[in-house]
This record gives C-alpha cells, sequence and structure tokens, in this order.
C-alpha cells in the first residue's frame, strides 16, 4: 500500500518543487489581469456539457452542477513562473464522478477541458482533475474561475484552466488550444519537448525559464504594438517627430517626480523617473503580462519600480528583472525596454537610435 500523498496534496513529501519559491502573500494569487466573461454574463444562462465520446452526455445548468456529489480537497498550486502557494481547500466534483454520470466510452484516451475565452487543455482521460465550484468554504470569484474552473493537482498552474463549461472526450490525442497559441510565437516544438511533458518536479529549471521568456517576450510585443495602434489612432494624445530628426524635446527636469511621468512618442509608451542616480527612461509595460508599470511603486534609491498586479522589480537603469511575480527568480522573466535620452539645459529629449532599434 502506497502510504505517500500524491504530488500537488499537502501530504506529499515534496511539497515545493526543487528550485520553486514559496509566494509571499497570504491570499490567493491572482495571476490573470480580468476574467474572462463577458460583461453581459448571465450565471441563469450558463450550461456545463459533456460530449464526444460519450452514451449520456451531460447539459446542466449551474443549479443542477452544485447538487451533484461534491468533495473538498487541500491542494498545492505551482505556478509555472516558479512560484508556489501551500494549501488551498478546493470544493467540486472529481473528474471520475462526471465520466461515470456521462458513461464515457472506452474508445476514449483524452479529455479536453474547454471554456469561454478560456484556451482548451488536454489531459488523459484517466487523469486526477477537480471541476471546482468553490474555494475556501465560498463560491469561486470571478477571477478565480467563476462559474467553474479545473484544478489539476502536481500539474502546472496554467493547466488549471479557469471559466469552464465543458468536457469532451476524445480517442485521438488532439492539439489543444494552449498548444495552439505556442505554435503562433514559434515555441510548441520546445515546450512538447522540455516543458509540456513533465511536472513541477521533473521539468528542468533553465528549460523552463527559457520557455516562458520566450512566451512573454512574445506577448509583450503583442501589447505592445496593440498599445501603439490605440495611440497612434487617438493622434493628439502622442508626440510625432519629423522623419529626419535625431532627437524629440520631451519635458523639462523640474516636472518630473520620483512616481514618473509618462509620454508617448509616436505611438511607444515612455515611463520617465526622477532616480537618485539621475532621470531614467523606460518603456512601461511589465514583460509578465503587459501591465502597465506607470502605476507601480518606484524606489528612488535602489532605481527600481515594482509592478502593481504580481509584484515583479525591474532596473530602471537596465531594465533587468530583479525580482518575478509573486517572489519568483528574476530570470524567469524578460527585461523591460529601456530608451536611451539626453539632457540640455534642463530639457529631456528622446533620441531616435536605441539599442533594439528605431523609436521613430
Amino acid at each position: 500500500m502506497d502510504l505517500l500523498g500524491k504530488p500537488g496534496y499537502a501530504d506529499y513529501p515534496e511539497r515545493i518543487p526543487p528550485g520553486w519559491r514559496i509566494a509571499p502573500s497570504d491570499r490567493w494569487p491572482i495571476n490573470n489581469p480580468e476574467p474572462a466573461l463577458p460583461a453581459d454574463f448571465d450565471i441563469r444562462n450558463w450550461r456545463f456539457r459533456t460530449l464526444g465520446e460519450v452514451d449520456r452526455p451531460l447539459d446542466l445548468t449551474y443549479d443542477e452542477f452544485r447538487k451533484l456529489p461534491h468533495v473538498t480537497k487541500i491542494l498545492d498550486h505551482h505556478c509555472v513562473d516558479g512560484w508556489s502557494f501551500l494549501g488551498q481547500s478546493w470544493e467540486g466534483v472529481d473528474l471520475s464522478v462526471l465520466k461515470e454520470l456521462s458513461e464515457v466510452r472506452s474508445s476514449a484516451k483524452f479529455v479536453m477541458i474547454e471554456g469561454g475565452k478560456s484556451l482548451s487543455q488536454r489531459f488523459p482521460v484517466d487523469q486526477d482533475l477537480l471541476l471546482a465550484d468553490g474555494q475556501n468554504g465560498k463560491e469561486l470569484t470571478k477571477a478565480a474561475g467563476y462559474p467553474l474552473r479545473l484544478v489539476a493537482p502536481g500539474e502546472y498552474g496554467f493547466k488549471s484552466r479557469k471559466w469552464i463549461d465543458a468536457l469532451r472526450f476524445c480517442a485521438e490525442e488532439e492539439i489543444d488550444g494552449l498548444e495552439e497559441s505556442f505554435k503562433e510565437i514559434g515555441t510548441y516544438d520546445f515546450y512538447r519537448e522540455k516543458v509540456g511533458p513533465l511536472s513541477p518536479w521533473t521539468v528542468n529549471n533553465n528549460d523552463r525559464k527559457y520557455f516562458l521568456r520566450q512566451v512573454f517576450a512574445a506577448e509583450t510585443e503583442q501589447a505592445r504594438q496593440s498599445k501603439k495602434r490605440v495611440h497612434l489612432e487617438r493622434g493628439r494624445e502622442t508626440i510625432q517627430p519629423g522623419p529626419n530628426q535625431e532627437e524629440v524635446e520631451l519635458c523639462s527636469t523640474f516636472s518630473l517626480r520620483t512616481r514618473g511621468q509618462k509620454m508617448i512618442v509616436n505611438g511607444s509608451e515612455i515611463l520617465l523617473v526622477q532616480s537618485s542616480e539621475g532621470i531614467r527612461a523606460i518603456e512601461p509595460i511589465c514583460t509578465h503580462l503587459g501591465t502597465d508599470l506607470s502605476s507601480g511603486k518606484v524606489n528612488p534609491d535602489a532605481q527600481t519600480i515594482k509592478c502593481p498586479l504580481h509584484g515583479a522589480v525591474f532596473d530602471l537603469a537596465s531594465g533587468i528583472c530583479l525580482n518575478g511575480s509573486y517572489g519568483s527568480e528574476g530570470d524567469t522573466f524578460p527585461g523591460v525596454r529601456t530608451y536611451a535620452i539626453s539632457i540640455k539645459l534642463d530639457r529631456v529629449f528622446l533620441l531616435r537610435r536605441q539599442s533594439w532599434g528605431n523609436v521613430w
């Protein structure tokens, strides 16, 4: 008889994966910027369905799902960023119950977790999975996945998809929505070989960090281009230098405060900050999930800025990430873009040519 707990459970001997850190937070960390629910979401119209390789597909209202046999499990959460949050209570329905009710066929080898804007996630059909509608004795919050989320013990946290409404049982392995997103940014093969098949306890941390840096760099570029398009469409909110200008005046040194001043040049966001070592200029886009850094806490003496959403800390001079989200290691994330500036007669000028390219 196996007396040891399983990965992800509170009685597992190695609760913290090698090289990971405990999140320095008393509250459950929310690692998504906003709930993926439409503004007009009405729980009365929500349905939970099972489909695919089943003989008795389910189609349940929220109240009907809540009446299914429930269990409570104390589980640990291990974010692929490299932080762990221990001992969270989840209430929900085991996958085994839904398989039995749906009369899943023997031909089913995989289950695809699907729902709303949440990217689909594939698992072996016999995996230990919980469909959770409660957390710590309360109904889920929207940010935590209301009305229903998956909790996959022992897996990377991102596999515990939120805002789900369907289980699709498959006879063959299919690429899931998350893998499709990795294909789009060119990280699919590396993920399939070095990250996806492994667990937080078996993955090589250097491979994990390399993979995340590629993902976050691509997402940061998407956020950058999206913001640039919006700023250029508004026109009047952005400084437009002439095509042959080598520099453009931004502001006076006297107008700057330690909390920073955000400006927009040719659609590019620039945050100017007065530090103990002089004026620093960075792009105020956190390379974790694109959060606006201009509202983050600045330490002028240490020359750092802290992301207001997940706590990543960046060096204002170099842009290097010193500490990652929720206490994870900084080298998990790309650095923020820095800008070369010059000061002339108490005026701040932005240079057109930067180490990473031209601003305009």
